[in-house]
C-alpha cells in the first residue's frame, strides 16, 4: 500500500466524518424560504464530493481503474446516504426524507458519471474488467 493511498483513505474518512457531522448537528432555525429546494441542491453537491472521494480511493488514486471499483465507490457514496438518513430518523431535531436520499444519490451518480468521464478523456491506463 503506498503513502499516496493513505492519503486518499484518510480523505475519505475525514470526508465521511465531517458529512456525518453535518447531518446530525443541530443548527439554529433558519428563515423560512417558501418552497427553496435550495437543501436538495446542497444534498446533491456533497454527495457529488462524497462520490469522488470514494471513487477516487476505491481506484488507489485512479491508479487500479476497474471498473468494478468506480461502481463500489459509488456504491459506497449511497450506502452512507442512506445511513445518514435513517440515523437521522432517530435524532429527534431531523428526520428521515426520500427527497435527501433521492438527491444524494443523484450527486453520486453524478460523481460516478464525472469520474469515468475524466479517467476515460485522461486515459489513466483503463482496465475495464
Amino acid at each position: 500500500m503506498t503513502s499516496a493511498f493513505q492519503y486518499h483513505r484518510l480523505l475519505a474518512a475525514a470526508v465521511t466524518a465531517g458529512t456525518l457531522v453535518l447531518f446530525v448537528w443541530r443548527f439554529p432555525e433558519l428563515p423560512h424560504l417558501g418552497e427553496s429546494h435550495l437543501d436538495k441542491v446542497c444534498h446533491l453537491l456533497l454527495f457529488f464530493f462524497v462520490a469522488c472521494c470514494y471513487i477516487n480511493t476505491a481506484t488507489a488514486g485512479f491508479r487500479e481503474v476497474q471498473i468494478g471499483r468506480f461502481f463500489s465507490g459509488f456504491l459506497a457514496a449511497v450506502a452512507y446516504s442512506l445511513l445518514i438518513e435513517v440515523l437521522q430518523h432517530f435524532i429527534p431535531w431531523r428526520s428521515f426524507e426520500w427527497l435527501d436520499f433521492a438527491a444524494d444519490a443523484l450527486g453520486a451518480a453524478l460523481g460516478l458519471v464525472v469520474c469515468l468521464h475524466l479517467q476515460k478523456r485522461f486515459e489513466v491506463s483503463p482496465i475495464y474488467r
